[in-house]
């Protein structure tokens, strides 16, 4: 219930969240049903209350979720305004470009299964990390066709700023929509989102500083709550 999209495209291994999956590979699934019949019985109430709450529930996390945002983008930007007049570095307009800058780099290195593609841009790391599960797509012979890039709402949730500014940290939440499918090029058929639906998307973009430059530390494609609440906001006195 607290998972705010699907998983199983995208550059990091999200999804759109937009198609369904024809069959194999890529730690896809293939649906939520099973075969055979399904019937219940409700005499009992137990599944119209259960519904109820379920609406209930969707209802207060689409509450939540906007309201948590705001708050930790409120925080965000009292640190970005009190750091920015003594380091330029902090400058939260520059903040979002770079982080939907980098988020348009990542898809084109994840399309195109090159990791050289980005890596000045992401830390040795997520770059290592990154080239294993392209390495292990091609082996596959598999593809993340990613295209038409909307983005719809970009925020600072997370700013930690340091004394030692190679310990600073900034984390970005992206939502928007997207154009994911995946192919396989032995047998040239689309195997995950063969519509090819337009699907929306949230990450969040983990900055780390090095060498005065921000280089991207982490990506999570499934943001919960809980992720939303733990982005840091601190600032060294």
């Amino acid at each position: 219930m607290l998972l705010l999209n699907n998983v199983f495209g995208r550059a990091g291994g999200g999804s759109s969240g937009g198609g369904g999956s024809s069959g194999s590979g890529g730690g896809g699934y293939s649906g939520y049903g099973h075969s055979g019949s399904y019937s219940h019985s409700s005499t009992d109430g137990t599944f119209p209350i259960m519904m109820i709450l379920l609406v209930v529930v969707i209802l207060i996390v689409g509450c939540i979720v906007p309201a948590l945002l705001k708050l930790k983008s409120y925080f965000s930007t009292k640190i970005i305004t009190h750091s920015s007049s003594k380091d330029s570095f902090w400058d939260g307009d520059q903040l979002k470009n770079h982080t939907e800058k980098t988020f348009r780099r990542m898809q084109r290195a994840w399309q195109e299964r090159n990791m050289e593609l980005v890596k000045s841009h992401v830390t040795t790391e997520l770059y290592t990390e990154y080239k294993i599960l392209l390495n292990e797509m091609k082996k596959r012979r598999e593809k993340n066709m990613l295209s038409n890039i909307n983005f719809t709402e970009t925020r600072i949730i997370g700013c930690e700023d340091f004394k030692d500014d190679s310990k600073d940290r900034y984390t970005a939440y992206i939502k928007g929509t997207i154009l994911d499918y995946i192919i396989n090029e032995r047998i040239d058929v689309i195997i995950q989102n063969p519509q090819k639906i337009i699907g929306d998307f949230t990450d969040t973009y983990h900055f780390v500083r090095m060498n005065n430059t921000w280089i991207l530390e982490k990506i999570d494609n499934t943001v919960t709550m809980q992720d939303i609440i733990q982005a840091k906001n601190y600032i060294e006195k």
